[in-house]
């Protein structure tokens, strides 16, 4: 491996990091926000019926209200539950972390939580 491929590969586990731990961050800001301030705790109380659409052709309402807190808490479990899989599937993200100087630039990718970042800034870079 090249100096400035192991440049490259130093600069990009760097970048991924950091938006990493930004991740780990908002998962930790949400609930805190939603239930430790005073206008998150007053919507938490609230009560909502939400649409489900499928594939944006058939839509319909939940048939009863549910509580924001609670559907707040539900949809962060499977972000959580999400967040873990996507840790350990394929190649764990410790593994690839690990590894990351000592193997070809493409086989970085073979865990999600690594590409995630690269991909969503590429394609947030591709839209602005």
């Amino acid at each position: 491996m090249d100096k400035l491929q192991q440049l490259g590969t130093v600069a990009l586990t760097v970048v991924v990091f950091v938006l990493l731990a930004s991740y780990f961050l908002a998962m930790l800001m949400g609930p805190a926000l939603f239930f430790l301030t005073p206008a998150g705790l007053d919507f938490s109380l609230g009560e909502v019926q939400p649409p489900i659409l499928l594939f944006l052709v058939f839509g319909f309402y939940v048939p009863f209200a549910l509580n924001t807190g609670l559907l707040f808490l539900l949809l962060w479990s499977i972000f959580m539950i999400c967040f873990v899989a996507a840790w350990r599937l394929r190649e764990s993200f410790h593994d690839v972390l690990s590894r990351a100087f000592s193997r070809p630039f493409g086989k970085l990718f073979n865990n999600w939580l690594f590409a995630k970042p690269i991909v969503a800034s590429t394609l947030l870079a591709a839209f602005f």
